[in-house]
């Protein structure tokens, strides 16, 4: 039997905070859920949804701990650790979250909620199939659920099952026609279909719904990126690329560095092939690039348009400024390099231009070990590069052993990048 907390429903405080949270009006609902914890510290509930308000704010550090309280007042209240789960999904912090989720689903099999939430996290994990089998328990229970039918929608269209993908996602929409994302995920369907006038149009109606909606935003960009042929070369890439669970992507990296190693091996067995051979390794070294820098330099020049401009998020201006700041740097430094004939503008170019990669994979970051270590991996590099730049005015051999580190740092770089990101 579940240990649920006794609420008194004449409490005002907590009614009030209930009303809030459903209208996401998470500080005044924190507010009123203070003042119950008050009158009543060990009402579990209560400490959920004060976690659930923490987290609409991004008090991560403050949700958890109050998500892990309700857990601690009552371990087998499964809404405890459903909102424990939740919390630490927000945060990426996914091994955490399907093991508080699978509490949940133990104490209660057979709410919709928990279901969904345990899809969530399979999804983030690239596991489409257990995705897609989370949900559809989900919609067992609850068959109209939007949550579950979004989701299994999404796990459908990551299996390449389109079609199946949006007649879940028109279900949804016939249940309820104003959420903001299942009108997201239907834009997500036609981009992946290459429809992006389509895909537009319900971006912006999920925006109508949900102004706040991070998914249909970053759909727009995407969208009016996609206008120019290159980056909808690239998207398509990166759609097809999401596709692969983990171990499939570490297979395509291997892959890649195997064929460049293939490539520059028949240069050197047969050097009657290098002038046809050369131009197929330039293309792959500047697909391999795009892979890491596409994103922020397109957004760089998306700032163009004034549509554009207002929807890039604050961090992808960042990043756009970053990569372009290192970008202009290296062309400088290459014209520079070519009229003198210096080496150390040579080095300046080339450590500049190779600066590109860690500085878009810094703001890229996305799990919580990323988010710290690839910021502080690129600023080392980045005073690796800029220290034999200057150095070699002075001692040209010793500014070339820190170049040499700094090559060393870059080529382990991306093998650190893809570790911390690609999901187990």
């Amino acid at each position: 039997m579940n240990e649920e907390p006794i609420i008194n429903p004449a409490c005002g405080h907590f009614e009030r905070a209930r009303v809030l949270l459903e209208q996401d009006r998470h500080a005044q609902a924190e507010s009123e859920l203070r003042r119950h914890i008050l009158a009543e510290p060990d009402d579990a509930t209560a400490h959920a949804m004060l976690a659930l308000a923490l987290s609409g704010q991004r008090k991560q550090r403050e949700a958890v701990e109050s998500a892990r309280r309700a857990v601690g007042l009552a371990p087998t209240f499964p809404y405890a650790h459903y909102v424990l789960a939740w919390v630490y999904q927000q945060q990426d912090r996914l091994d955490e979250a399907e093991a508080a989720i699978d509490e949940a689903v133990r104490l209660d099999p057979e709410e919709a909620d928990y279901f969904a939430v345990l899809s969530g996290v399979k999804l983030q994990r690239r596991r489409w199939r257990e995705a897609l089998e989370a949900a559809e328990r989900g919609l067992y229970f609850e068959p109209e659920h939007v949550g579950c039918i979004n989701l299994r929608a999404m796990a459908l269209n990551q299996l390449g099952l389109s079609d199946e993908a949006a007649v879940a996602v028109e279900g949804a929409l016939g249940v309820e026609p104003e959420n903001a994302l299942t009108h997201a995920n239907r834009g997500w369907q036609e981009v992946h279909r290459g429809n992006y006038e389509q895909a537009m149009s319900h971006f912006r109606e999920a925006l109508r719904f949900d102004a706040e909606l991070e998914w249909a935003r970053e759909g727009v960009v995407e969208v009016l990126k996609a206008r120019n042929p290159v980056y909808r070369l690239m998207l398509r890439y990166f759609l097809w690329s999401s596709r692969l669970s983990g171990r499939a992507t570490w297979g395509l990296i291997i892959g890649f560095l195997v064929l460049s190693r293939v490539i520059r091996g028949a240069m050197k067995a047969k050097p009657e092939l290098a002038p046809f051979l050369w131009p197929l390794y330039g293309v792959y070294l500047a697909f391999v690039l795009m892979t890491w820098v596409a994103r922020p330099l397109f957004d760089l020049l998306l700032r163009l348009d004034p549509v554009g401009r207002v929807a890039l998020s604050k961090k992808q201006v960042r990043a756009s400024n970053w990569v372009g700041a290192a970008l202009l740097l290296a062309i400088s430094g290459l014209a520079v390099a070519l009229l003198t004939g210096a080496p150390s503008f040579y080095m300046l170019a080339a450590g500049a231009g190779m600066m590109t990669m860690p500085i878009a994979g810094a703001f890229s970051a996305d799990t919580p070990k990323a988010k710290k270590v690839l910021p502080v991996y690129a600023a080392v590099l980045g005073a690796l590069a800029l220290f034999a730049f200057v150095l070699s005015f002075y001692d040209l051999p010793l500014a070339s052993i820190v170049g040499g580190l700094f090559f060393l740092g870059f080529f382990v770089y991306t093998w650190v990048a893809n570790a911390l990101t690609i999901p187990r």
